[in-house]
């Protein structure tokens, strides 16, 4: 019998043949099993064999070559130069074009100016952690 039909039937009252009726466990009669270590000595390992299988582990696992590493860097800088050139330019031009402007939408820029520049720092700061995160925690 489905859940379904099981819950039709108990809703109209009838009763359910093969409804499971589940008794709770006492705490008496659970049966505890303890895992303590053996006692008889471990074996000898030998610290290259080791070393050797922690390298090969390691060797399929990492994500990233330092040589990928320094070309992200390389084009993070170079991201991190043309965004701010662009930045310096768009800033200039807002101030000659600011100076000569008194009206009330001006002055409500200059007001919001303030919490934009806040932002996009904000925005600016994850994405340098995001970008460099993954570089010096690789999974190996």
């Amino acid at each position: 019998m489905s859940k379904k039909t099981r819950k039709k039937a108990l809703a109209a009252g009838e009763p359910v043949a093969d409804a499971a009726v589940v008794q709770p466990v006492q705490p008496a009669q659970l049966e505890y099993e303890f895992f303590f270590l053996p006692t008889s000595e471990p074996e000898p390992v030998d610290e290259r064999d080791l070393h050797d299988l922690m390298k090969w582990w390691r060797h399929g696992r990492a994500t990233k070559t330092i040589w990928q590493a320094i070309s992200d860097g390389y084009v993070f800088l170079f991201t991190a130069v043309v965004i701010s050139a662009m930045l310096v330019s768009v800033v200039v031009d807002a101030q000659t074009g600011q100076a000569g402007c008194d009206t009330l939408t001006c002055a409500t820029a200059k007001t919001l100016l303030p919490a934009a520049t806040c932002l996009a720092c904000y925005a600016l700061t994850l994405s340098v952690a995001r970008m460099f995160g993954p570089i010096l925690a690789s999974a190996a």
